[in-house]
C-alpha cells in the first residue's frame, strides 16, 4: 500500500533531495526560490529555510556530524555549514573548477 502525504511550502523546482537516515530530515534544495529546506519529518508540519546568498541550489548533502552541503549552481560554489542558519559557513568557491555544480555527495 503506497501513500502520498503533499506537503505545501511553496517549493518550485526542488533539484537536490537528501534524507538523512539518522534524523529522518528531509532537506531539498529549492532552486527558484533559492535556498534550503529542511523538513523534520513528512507531516511537513516543522520546516526550515535556509537562503542567505543561494543562487539556485542544486544539490544538498548532510555528513555524520550533521554538516550541510550545499551546491550553489548559479554562485559556482559549494558551501559547508554546521546548521541550518549558517553558522561555521565555509564557501569553495571559483569558476571554472565549480562552473555550476550540479550536485555534491560527500564521502
Amino acid at each position: 500500500m503506497v501513500s502520498w502525504i503533499t506537503i505545501n511550502t511553496n517549493i518550485v523546482l526542488a533539484l537536490g533531495v537528501f534524507v538523512d537516515p539518522p534524523s529522518g530530515q528531509i532537506y531539498v534544495g529549492d532552486q527558484t526560490n533559492n535556498r534550503i529546506v529542511r523538513f523534520d519529518n513528512m507531516s511537513g508540519t516543522n520546516w526550515t529555510t535556509y537562503s542567505t546568498g543561494l543562487n539556485s541550489p542544486a544539490g544538498v548533502f548532510v555528513d555524520l556530524l550533521q554538516r550541510v552541503y550545499v551546491a550553489d549552481r548559479n554562485n559556482n560554489r559549494i558551501l559547508r555549514f554546521d546548521d541550518m542558519s549558517g553558522t561555521n559557513l565555509t564557501s569553495l568557491a571559483g569558476s571554472p573548477a565549480f562552473s555550476g555544480p550540479f550536485g555534491i555527495f560527500v564521502f
